[in-house]
């Protein structure tokens, strides 16, 4: 946890991806740095940033993710693949994506960008690399399979809609899912 009097470098908040091997290769380079700075790779703190979805219906969760994943399948993979840890046989296919990213359609429900990562059959690699959506047993298992991988810390995003909406899956996270990994 951060503090007031923390250093720069006590934390890193890392948005490469909850797929196993590129939580290894994260971590890997964090500690690199981390070693090459004099530091304790020990003491700094990576909370790995993850597209979220909670909803008691798994497929509405899924797609209420979906744009946001879109989203951060262009912002990563704008400038390169190189050293992302990206299949072979999806290279082509996320370049098309990010060159044809429309980009007045940012994050929106139901769009352009969405629609196409489906059409380039991309989005299950998506999901699986960026999001932690489901229903509270979904996040179970995800939050279980990420803290094996070694990504313990997760920065989470509120669900968004109405209060009452917000307040009920608040709930659900803290009394369901949360108390589960305490």
């Amino acid at each position: 946890m951060l503090h007031l009097g923390g250093r720069i470098g006590d934390a890193v908040i890392a948005g490469t991806g909850l797929l196993p091997e590129v939580i290894r290769d994260t971590v890997t380079r964090i500690d690199a740095g981390a070693r090459a700075a004099g530091r304790d790779p020990a003491t700094v703190a990576i909370w790995f940033t993850t597209r979220t979805a909670l909803h008691d219906d798994r497929a509405k969760a899924l797609e209420n993710v979906k744009a946001s994943v879109s989203s951060i399948l262009n912002h990563s993979m704008r400038q390169t693949l190189e050293n992302k840890l990206v299949p072979d046989e999806l290279r082509g296919r996320i370049r098309e994506y990010v060159d044809g990213y429309v980009l007045y359609d940012h994050v929106v429900s139901g769009g352009a960008n969405p629609r196409r990562m489906d059409a380039l059959g991309l989005t299950h690699y998506a999901m699986r690399r960026f999001a932690l959506a489901g229903d509270t047993n979904d996040w179970i298992a995800r939050i279980e399979q990420l803290a094996t991988a070694g990504a313990t810390q997760l920065w989470l995003n509120a669900e968004g809609g109405s209060l009452d909406r917000q307040t009920h899956y608040m709930r659900v996270l803290g009394e369901q899912i949360m108390r589960r990994f305490i």
